[in-house]
């Protein structure tokens, strides 16, 4: 594990990996999540995406159901077109946003790995 001391200077790193996130600001769409990781100098999709080509539909499913979500919570369906909504959708997008958050941590762990020559946390 790293440990960045000073003191002063782990806060300074907090704060700078904080600042004018994406995602406290709106919807955890793709462009979204990559310009935030983007940030920690990682290629984050083409890593993501290496890792399984089915990703990149994923990728795909994530930002519909950020569609679907920005259609209900607004009531303006014309981005989605047909207002009905099947469970089958739903479970995809569920089964999409999980194996995208695994290789999200797999993307990462690599990243880190090679970047500090150690594990950043245990497998």
């Amino acid at each position: 594990m790293i440990v960045a001391t000073p003191t002063a200077f782990r806060t300074f790193l907090r704060i700078e990996f904080v600042l004018n996130r994406t995602l406290d600001k709106g919807n955890p769409h793709p462009g979204a999540i990559g310009s935030d990781f983007n940030r920690l100098g990682i290629e984050f999709w083409p890593s993501v995406d290496s890792l399984d080509r089915r990703n990149i539909r994923r990728k795909q499913l994530l930002q519909e159901l950020i569609n679907w979500r920005n259609a209900i919570a607004h009531q303006h369906f014309d981005p989605v077109g047909d207002p009905t909504l099947h469970l089958a959708r739903v479970r995809a997008w569920r089964r999409a946003v999980g194996a995208l958050a695994m290789n999200f941590d797999q993307a990462m762990y690599n990243y880190l790995t090679a970047l500090l020559k150690s594990a950043p946390w245990p497998r």
